[in-house]
């Protein structure tokens, strides 16, 4: 089958139904986890970057406690900056800057003074709007580089704030509110001169209203309704109530937002102003869905859990052109207890490749709770991208596959002449998972194939691996001497019943 990749609005062309329980497109998590403590999918790698405490690797800044929400910003030179915010009591927020090819490069406080600042969100005129979630909260704009102190944005008014989403081209701003009697807001600018809107201007303040039991089953329509009093959240019985509206993040006009009590994904459309359910509590693996992302290629989302098993869940269409969404976790701390951490601040890098996110009270070498936090990088072969692929951590089994060895190729779905030999071409230099055919062995009995390739450089003197598609996607810039072989991680679905779309992944190295 080709892979989806999906642009700002492909949520709207799927069915009007909330997402099933799937594989996804990168197939279950392997069964033993990596060195950092996480399982992951076949193909991708872990580092750590921050760990609460401790000085960020080549910087001075130690890495702020609670690591929460995150975003990500792009620089002129290919290089890009993480921001995340600080919930406890003293708060604030800081950032961490990567090369292009990954390396740090720099770590600083961008943001203090402030309480409990827990989501935000990413502005269109590039800056980190932080999210002070306390009663009598206020939302701060703040520079990435810490070039200037954090600006307070009055205009948008003290409440118990949690994330907050930009859409520059209908001039609006939302919120959410983290309280069991949420409301959704959108905040209108009076003037928006260029890129950035004069709050000094003042604007209008609105929350939300639908009718959410219709939302359940399609798209239903939207009003609004003005709010007057900005020093205290809106509970008119004119609004929709929300139970804990946590993290939100837009991509086009939609803004996909989560409610923690009841465990939901709403996606609302800025151009159709219609609100529309992604995902149901009960229904799949996603439980207490608290901050939210979308891969910027493949517009996939990716929402993290604030208990629970402690995932980061997958949620985006099938790749078979069937319009169904599909919920599966992408990763798992290997040992969640309970209420001990909860897992925050997912971003992509700007081309996809990379994501970062926090296990907010982890710790190093046990990524459940019990610690200050803990910041990871994932790379990989996120789905849209040339991402590299990892070879398996210890513990996963290893087929070695001679390199002319005959293999069955199925493309698209169509079973080509069996015994047909893997192309030299394919197999020596890759390309875009958009347009491999899927490879499976003469000897599996398999009707497809979910295959991730790319030539793995592993250091013969670290326990962290390095993994590169290129040079310059690199995550660490190890000296020491690398062994380099083929991965190809392959999921395999049984032929007998061609409609099952579960399956085990197994490992092959080509030489």
């Amino acid at each position: 089958m080709g892979v989806g990749v999906f642009g700002p609005d492909f949520m709207k062309q799927a069915l009007a139904a909330p997402a099933v329980p799937g594989p996804g497109p990168y197939g279950p998590l392997l069964p033993v986890p990596d060195a950092n403590g996480l399982y992951l999918p076949a193909g991708f790698a872990s580092r750590i970057v921050g760990v609460a405490g401790q000085v960020v690797q080549g910087t001075s800044y130690p890495w702020h406690p609670a690591p929460d929400g995150g975003a990500v910003f792009a620089h002129a030179d290919g290089s890009w900056t993480y921001c995340s915010n600080s919930e406890v009591g003293d708060g604030g927020a800081g950032s961490i800057t990567f090369a292009a090819d990954g390396a740090i490069i720099g770590a600083r406080r961008i943001l203090s003074d402030t309480s409990g600042n827990c989501a935000g969100g990413r502005s269109t005129w590039g800056t980190w709007l932080s999210c002070e979630e306390r009663d009598g909260g206020y939302v701060w704009d703040c520079e990435p580089l810490g070039a200037r102190p954090g600006i307070r944005l009055d205009a948008l008014g003290q409440r118990v704030h949690e994330a907050a989403a930009v859409d520059s081209v209908g001039k609006w701003i939302y919120t959410t509110e983290d309280d069991g009697d949420s409301r959704f807001y959108r905040f209108t600018p009076n003037e928006w001169s260029g890129v950035r809107p004069n709050f000094e201007a003042g604007g209008v303040l609105e929350a939300l209203s639908a009718d959410l039991d219709a939302a359940v089953n399609g798209p239903a329509p939207v009003t609004w309704v003005p709010v007057t009093d900005l020093t205290e959240g809106y509970r008119g019985a004119d609004s929709s109530s929300f139970d804990r509206g946590e993290g939100c993040w837009i991509h086009g006009q939609t803004v996909y937002f989560c409610t923690t009590g009841d465990a939901r994904v709403w996606a609302f459309d800025g151009v159709t102003q219609t609100l529309e359910l992604v995902y149901l509590g009960g229904t799949g693996a996603l439980q207490d869905p608290d901050n939210i992302t979308v891969h910027p290629v493949s517009g996939d989302l990716f929402a993290a859990e604030d208990a629970g098993n402690l995932e980061l869940v997958f949620i985006g269409e099938r790749d078979d052109e069937s319009g169904i969404r599909e919920v599966t976790p992408f990763l798992r701390l290997a040992t969640p207890l309970g209420g001990g951490s909860e897992i925050a601040g997912p971003a992509f890098s700007p081309d996809g490749t990379r994501l970062y996110f926090s296990s907010q009270r982890g710790r190093v070498g046990n990524a459940g709770g019990g610690g200050d936090g803990v910041t990871y990088e994932i790379i990989g072969p996120f789905r849209g991208t040339d991402g590299p692929t990892a070879p398996p951590p210890p513990g996963v089994p290893v087929v070695v596959v001679p390199f002319e060895s005959t293999w069955r190729i199925l493309d698209d779905g169509s079973n080509q002449t069996p015994g047909s030999r893997l192309p030299t071409s394919t197999t020596r230099r890759g390309s875009s998972r958009r347009s491999w055919p899927a490879w499976c062995s003469a000897t599996a009995t398999a009707t497809s194939c979910s295959p991730r390739c790319r030539t793995a450089r592993t250091p013969t003197t670290s326990t962290s691996p390095r993994t590169s598609g290129r040079a310059s996607r690199s995550p660490t810039r190890t000296s020491s001497a690398t062994s380099s072989s083929r991965w190809c991680a392959m999921t395999v679905r049984p032929s007998t019943s061609t409609a099952s779309r579960s399956g085990a992944t197994t490992w092959a190295t080509v030489r």
